[in-house]
């Protein structure tokens, strides 16, 4: 039995990048942001740096184990992206 809290650090309603982080990652966050730790402000590049988070992805790569992401909706979505990205805003899907 365990239990698993996903609000955000800075917001308590949270959203789905937050969530995601915190259940892929193990790490709360601040709302909007992806892969991150709470150093980490929404749509702030500057606070980003240094703050990466792995992911359960990365764990279980680094102990030689295949991994994957299935998505029904696209994969820069906040909630698949919560596995692989380091993003200080959700809504930043592009390199544009």
């Amino acid at each position: 039995l365990s239990i698993s809290q996903t609000y955000s650090v800075d917001k308590q309603v949270t959203d789905s990048a937050s969530a995601a982080t915190a259940f892929l990652c193990g790490v709360k966050t601040n709302r909007g942001v992806l892969g991150l730790n709470a150093a980490a402000k929404e749509g702030n590049c500057s606070s980003a740096k240094g703050a990466n988070v792995d992911s359960i992805l990365r764990w279980s790569a680094s102990a030689g184990k295949s991994t994957g992401i299935v998505t029904t909706t696209r994969l820069t979505h906040a909630t698949p992206a919560g596995a692989y990205a380091h993003c200080p805003n959700r809504d930043w899907e592009t390199d544009r």
